[in-house]
Protein backbone atom coordinates (compact mmCIF):
# COMPACT_ATOMS: atom_id res chain seq x y z
CA UNK A 1 0.00 0.00 0.00
CA UNK A 2 0.85 3.29 -0.51
CA UNK A 3 1.13 6.41 1.54
CA UNK A 4 0.72 9.67 0.16
CA UNK A 5 2.63 12.52 1.46
CA UNK A 6 1.15 16.53 1.28
CA UNK A 7 4.30 19.17 0.90
CA UNK A 8 6.98 17.06 0.21
CA UNK A 9 8.43 19.66 -1.35
CA UNK A 10 8.64 21.23 1.50
CA UNK A 11 11.20 20.91 4.84
CA UNK A 12 9.16 18.87 7.18
CA UNK A 13 7.42 16.71 4.36
CA UNK A 14 10.92 15.80 2.70
CA UNK A 15 12.34 14.94 5.63
CA UNK A 16 9.78 12.24 6.28
CA UNK A 17 9.74 11.46 2.36
CA UNK A 18 13.29 10.13 3.21
CA UNK A 19 12.62 8.85 5.99
CA UNK A 20 9.97 6.76 4.69
CA UNK A 21 11.71 5.62 1.29
CA UNK A 22 14.87 4.27 3.84
CA UNK A 23 12.19 1.98 5.19
CA UNK A 24 11.19 1.01 1.85
CA UNK A 25 8.06 2.53 2.05
CA UNK A 26 5.73 2.81 -1.37
CA UNK A 27 5.86 7.00 -1.47
CA UNK A 28 3.19 9.32 -3.06
CA UNK A 29 4.21 13.05 -3.01
CA UNK A 30 1.18 15.21 -3.60
CA UNK A 31 2.62 18.50 -5.44
CA UNK A 32 1.09 21.62 -7.04
CA UNK A 33 4.05 21.86 -9.19
CA UNK A 34 5.96 18.81 -10.26
CA UNK A 35 8.67 20.39 -11.88
CA UNK A 36 9.22 21.23 -8.42
CA UNK A 37 9.20 17.76 -6.92
CA UNK A 38 11.58 16.24 -9.55
CA UNK A 39 13.99 16.01 -6.88
CA UNK A 40 11.59 13.95 -4.86
CA UNK A 41 11.00 11.33 -8.23
CA UNK A 42 14.68 10.88 -9.06
CA UNK A 43 14.85 10.07 -4.92
CA UNK A 44 12.02 7.17 -5.72
CA UNK A 45 8.75 8.94 -4.59
CA UNK A 46 6.15 8.77 -6.84
CA UNK A 47 4.19 12.69 -7.91
CA UNK A 48 1.03 13.18 -8.09
CA UNK A 49 -0.43 16.75 -9.40
CA UNK A 50 -2.67 18.47 -7.05
CA UNK A 51 -3.41 21.10 -4.38
CA UNK A 52 -5.28 20.85 -1.21
CA UNK A 53 -6.21 24.21 -1.08
CA UNK A 54 -8.64 24.04 -4.16
CA UNK A 55 -8.79 20.32 -4.23
CA UNK A 56 -7.75 19.67 -7.93
CA UNK A 57 -6.16 15.94 -8.12
CA UNK A 58 -7.24 14.96 -4.62
CA UNK A 59 -9.18 11.58 -5.46
CA UNK A 60 -6.75 10.34 -8.06
CA UNK A 61 -3.97 11.28 -5.68
CA UNK A 62 -5.15 9.31 -2.73
CA UNK A 63 -6.15 6.21 -5.21
CA UNK A 64 -4.70 2.88 -3.32
CA UNK A 65 -3.32 4.77 -0.53
CA UNK A 66 -3.52 3.32 2.90
CA UNK A 67 -2.18 6.19 4.44
CA UNK A 68 -1.69 10.12 4.39
CA UNK A 69 0.34 12.17 5.80
CA UNK A 70 -0.41 15.84 5.88
CA UNK A 71 2.78 17.98 5.98
CA UNK A 72 1.65 20.73 3.62
CA UNK A 73 0.80 24.29 4.95
CA UNK A 74 1.00 27.90 4.56
CA UNK A 75 3.83 29.40 7.15
CA UNK A 76 3.68 33.05 6.30
CA UNK A 77 0.69 34.54 4.38
CA UNK A 78 -0.61 38.80 4.64
CA UNK A 79 -3.86 37.55 5.72
CA UNK A 80 -5.74 35.30 7.84
CA UNK A 81 -8.02 33.84 5.03
CA UNK A 82 -4.51 33.14 3.49
CA UNK A 83 -3.96 30.85 6.30
CA UNK A 84 -7.29 29.29 6.38
CA UNK A 85 -7.58 28.67 3.05
CA UNK A 86 -4.73 25.79 2.88
CA UNK A 87 -4.53 24.86 6.91
CA UNK A 88 -7.66 24.94 7.69
CA UNK A 89 -9.93 24.08 4.79
CA UNK A 90 -7.54 22.67 2.52
CA UNK A 91 -7.04 20.33 5.90
CA UNK A 92 -10.59 19.00 6.20
CA UNK A 93 -11.11 18.88 2.09
CA UNK A 94 -7.85 16.44 2.19
CA UNK A 95 -9.17 14.45 5.10
CA UNK A 96 -12.90 13.98 3.22
CA UNK A 97 -11.17 12.87 -0.09
CA UNK A 98 -9.14 10.17 1.95
CA UNK A 99 -12.05 8.87 3.74
CA UNK A 100 -13.61 9.03 0.75
CA UNK A 101 -10.89 6.94 -1.00
CA UNK A 102 -10.57 4.57 1.51
CA UNK A 103 -7.30 5.79 3.34
CA UNK A 104 -7.13 3.68 6.96
CA UNK A 105 -4.86 6.37 8.72
CA UNK A 106 -4.50 10.09 8.44
CA UNK A 107 -1.64 11.91 10.46
CA UNK A 108 -1.55 16.11 10.43
CA UNK A 109 1.33 17.73 10.96
CA UNK A 110 0.16 20.88 13.05
CA UNK A 111 1.90 23.65 15.30
CA UNK A 112 2.91 24.30 18.69
CA UNK A 113 1.26 27.28 17.85
CA UNK A 114 -2.59 25.75 17.96
CA UNK A 115 -1.79 25.25 21.47
CA UNK A 116 -0.79 28.62 21.96
CA UNK A 117 2.47 29.79 24.58
CA UNK A 118 3.87 28.00 27.71
CA UNK A 119 2.84 29.83 31.26
CA UNK A 120 6.09 31.08 32.52
CA UNK A 121 7.92 27.69 34.28
CA UNK A 122 5.53 25.29 32.10
CA UNK A 123 5.40 23.19 29.37
CA UNK A 124 2.46 22.62 27.08
CA UNK A 125 0.88 19.66 27.11
CA UNK A 126 -2.06 18.15 25.28
CA UNK A 127 -4.36 18.78 28.14
CA UNK A 128 -3.21 22.21 28.00
CA UNK A 129 -6.06 24.88 27.21
CA UNK A 130 -5.06 25.69 23.28
CA UNK A 131 -5.01 29.43 23.10
CA UNK A 132 -3.53 30.68 19.47
CA UNK A 133 -1.85 33.99 19.29
CA UNK A 134 -2.48 34.63 15.91
CA UNK A 135 -3.94 33.73 13.01
CA UNK A 136 -1.42 30.92 11.64
CA UNK A 137 -1.63 29.09 15.53
CA UNK A 138 -6.19 29.72 15.09
CA UNK A 139 -5.59 28.07 11.26
CA UNK A 140 -3.51 25.12 12.64
CA UNK A 141 -6.05 24.70 15.34
CA UNK A 142 -9.33 24.97 12.98
CA UNK A 143 -7.37 22.05 10.45
CA UNK A 144 -7.45 19.94 13.38
CA UNK A 145 -11.21 20.17 14.58
CA UNK A 146 -12.26 20.28 10.62
CA UNK A 147 -10.19 16.64 10.45
CA UNK A 148 -11.72 15.49 13.20
CA UNK A 149 -15.31 16.13 11.86
CA UNK A 150 -13.81 15.02 8.74
CA UNK A 151 -12.21 11.80 9.60
CA UNK A 152 -15.61 9.51 10.45
CA UNK A 153 -13.93 5.65 10.94
CA UNK A 154 -10.67 6.77 9.38
CA UNK A 155 -8.15 6.53 12.43
CA UNK A 156 -6.27 9.94 12.68
CA UNK A 157 -3.93 11.42 14.75
CA UNK A 158 -2.01 15.15 14.91
CA UNK A 159 0.94 15.95 16.20
CA UNK A 160 1.98 19.49 16.72
CA UNK A 161 5.79 20.22 16.82
CA UNK A 162 7.96 22.92 18.05
CA UNK A 163 10.69 24.84 16.47
CA UNK A 164 11.73 22.03 13.85
CA UNK A 165 15.20 22.14 12.43
CA UNK A 166 17.35 20.02 10.13
CA UNK A 167 18.74 19.43 6.55
CA UNK A 168 16.21 21.64 3.90
CA UNK A 169 15.11 24.10 6.68
CA UNK A 170 15.68 27.64 5.43
CA UNK A 171 14.52 29.36 8.33
CA UNK A 172 16.71 28.40 11.23
CA UNK A 173 19.47 28.67 8.74
CA UNK A 174 19.57 32.36 9.51
CA UNK A 175 20.77 31.67 13.01
CA UNK A 176 23.55 29.11 11.56
CA UNK A 177 24.78 31.75 9.40
CA UNK A 178 24.89 34.61 11.99
CA UNK A 179 26.97 31.99 13.93
CA UNK A 180 29.31 31.42 11.64
CA UNK A 181 29.94 35.32 11.34
CA UNK A 182 30.52 34.99 14.64
CA UNK A 183 27.75 36.62 16.53
CA UNK A 184 24.04 34.90 16.87
CA UNK A 185 21.16 37.97 17.60
CA UNK A 186 18.30 36.84 19.27
CA UNK A 187 14.80 38.89 19.92
CA UNK A 188 13.45 37.38 22.99
CA UNK A 189 12.88 38.38 26.35
CA UNK A 190 15.35 37.23 28.42
CA UNK A 191 13.45 34.52 30.42
CA UNK A 192 11.72 33.17 27.69
CA UNK A 193 12.26 29.25 27.42
CA UNK A 194 12.12 27.26 23.80
CA UNK A 195 11.97 23.92 22.54
CA UNK A 196 13.31 22.06 19.38
CA UNK A 197 12.99 18.99 17.36
CA UNK A 198 15.03 17.66 14.78
CA UNK A 199 13.39 17.08 11.44
CA UNK A 200 14.54 13.39 11.69
CA UNK A 201 12.91 12.53 14.44
CA UNK A 202 9.77 14.43 14.15
CA UNK A 203 9.47 11.78 10.72
CA UNK A 204 10.13 8.99 12.80
CA UNK A 205 7.43 9.79 15.38
CA UNK A 206 4.84 11.01 12.54
CA UNK A 207 5.54 7.08 11.34
CA UNK A 208 4.62 6.10 14.84
CA UNK A 209 1.69 7.73 15.06
CA UNK A 210 0.39 6.83 12.17
CA UNK A 211 1.41 2.83 13.19
CA UNK A 212 0.05 3.05 17.16
CA UNK A 213 -1.64 6.11 17.80
CA UNK A 214 -5.37 5.47 19.12
CA UNK A 215 -8.33 7.66 16.71
CA UNK A 216 -8.00 11.27 17.18
CA UNK A 217 -4.91 11.22 19.62
CA UNK A 218 -2.67 14.64 19.44
CA UNK A 219 0.88 14.55 20.53
CA UNK A 220 3.59 17.23 21.19
CA UNK A 221 6.57 17.12 19.71
CA UNK A 222 10.19 18.33 21.33
CA UNK A 223 13.53 17.05 22.27
CA UNK A 224 11.81 17.45 25.96
CA UNK A 225 14.75 19.76 26.72
CA UNK A 226 13.67 23.86 27.53
CA UNK A 227 16.84 26.02 26.50
CA UNK A 228 16.62 29.62 27.19
CA UNK A 229 17.63 31.43 23.49
CA UNK A 230 21.24 32.02 24.65
CA UNK A 231 22.04 28.54 25.68
CA UNK A 232 19.75 27.40 22.22
CA UNK A 233 22.27 30.27 19.87
CA UNK A 234 25.68 28.56 21.74
CA UNK A 235 24.66 24.83 20.59
CA UNK A 236 24.42 26.00 17.33
CA UNK A 237 27.18 28.16 17.03
CA UNK A 238 29.18 25.29 18.98
CA UNK A 239 27.66 23.16 15.91
CA UNK A 240 28.90 25.65 13.55
CA UNK A 241 32.43 25.14 14.86
CA UNK A 242 32.39 29.01 16.42
CA UNK A 243 32.33 30.73 18.98
CA UNK A 244 29.67 33.38 18.81
CA UNK A 245 28.53 36.42 20.57
CA UNK A 246 25.00 35.93 21.23
CA UNK A 247 23.31 39.55 21.10
CA UNK A 248 19.72 40.16 22.46
CA UNK A 249 17.54 42.55 20.82
CA UNK A 250 14.56 43.50 22.74
CA UNK A 251 11.58 42.80 20.97
CA UNK A 252 9.87 45.97 21.00
CA UNK A 253 12.99 47.44 18.43
CA UNK A 254 11.58 45.29 16.12
CA UNK A 255 7.88 46.74 15.94
CA UNK A 256 9.05 49.66 13.19
CA UNK A 257 10.60 47.34 10.65
CA UNK A 258 8.01 45.22 10.89
CA UNK A 259 5.53 47.34 10.73
CA UNK A 260 7.29 48.17 7.76
CA UNK A 261 6.89 45.33 5.85
CA UNK A 262 3.70 44.81 6.54
CA UNK A 263 3.40 48.60 4.79
CA UNK A 264 5.42 47.69 1.91
CA UNK A 265 4.09 44.22 1.44
CA UNK A 266 3.09 44.96 -2.18
CA UNK A 267 6.02 45.27 -3.34
CA UNK A 268 7.58 42.09 -1.55
CA UNK A 269 7.71 39.16 -3.75
CA UNK A 270 6.12 36.87 -0.65
CA UNK A 271 5.62 37.72 3.49
CA UNK A 272 8.82 38.60 5.56
CA UNK A 273 10.14 36.47 8.35
CA UNK A 274 9.95 39.21 10.24
CA UNK A 275 6.39 40.72 10.97
CA UNK A 276 4.19 42.11 13.82
CA UNK A 277 2.75 38.59 14.64
CA UNK A 278 6.38 37.21 14.91
CA UNK A 279 7.24 40.34 17.29
CA UNK A 280 4.27 39.13 19.51
CA UNK A 281 5.48 35.61 19.75
CA UNK A 282 9.17 36.62 20.93
CA UNK A 283 7.82 37.81 24.64
CA UNK A 284 6.39 34.79 24.76
CA UNK A 285 7.88 30.68 25.74
CA UNK A 286 7.76 27.96 23.61
CA UNK A 287 8.02 24.97 25.43
CA UNK A 288 6.21 21.52 24.50
CA UNK A 289 6.08 18.56 26.84
CA UNK A 290 7.24 14.98 25.11
CA UNK A 291 5.81 12.69 27.15
CA UNK A 292 2.76 11.45 26.27
CA UNK A 293 4.56 9.87 22.70
CA UNK A 294 7.08 8.78 24.98
CA UNK A 295 4.17 6.68 26.77
CA UNK A 296 1.99 5.98 24.39
CA UNK A 297 3.65 5.17 21.26
CA UNK A 298 7.54 4.14 22.81
CA UNK A 299 9.02 8.04 21.00
CA UNK A 300 11.79 9.45 22.49
CA UNK A 301 13.76 11.71 20.63
CA UNK A 302 17.33 10.38 19.27
CA UNK A 303 19.09 13.86 18.62
CA UNK A 304 19.73 16.64 21.08
CA UNK A 305 20.55 20.25 19.73
CA UNK A 306 24.14 19.93 19.99
CA UNK A 307 24.36 16.66 18.00
CA UNK A 308 22.00 18.00 15.85
CA UNK A 309 23.09 21.79 15.46
CA UNK A 310 26.38 19.99 14.10
CA UNK A 311 24.97 17.45 12.07
CA UNK A 312 22.53 20.59 10.18
CA UNK A 313 25.95 22.85 9.87
CA UNK A 314 27.23 19.68 7.80
CA UNK A 315 24.17 19.26 5.87
CA UNK A 316 23.94 23.21 5.16
CA UNK A 317 27.91 23.20 4.09
CA UNK A 318 27.43 20.48 1.89
CA UNK A 319 24.74 22.33 -0.13
CA UNK A 320 26.66 25.32 0.07
CA UNK A 321 24.57 27.31 2.12
CA UNK A 322 26.70 27.88 4.77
Amino acid sequence: MTALVTGGTGFVGRNLVERLLERGERVRCLARSPQRAEDLRRLGAEIAPGDVASGVGLDEALRGVRTVYHCAGVIRAWTRDEYFATNASGTGRLASAARRGGAERFVLVSSLAASGPAAPGHAVTEETETRPMNAYGRSKLEGERLLAEAAGDMRHATVRPAIVYGPHDRDVLVLFRAAARGFVPYAARRDTRVSFIHARDLADLLILAADRAPPGRVYMASDGVPRSWVEAARAIAAGVGRRARVLRVPPACLVLPAALACALRWSLPRPPLLCLDKVREAAASWVASPARARAELGWTAAIGLDEGARMTAEWYRAQGWL
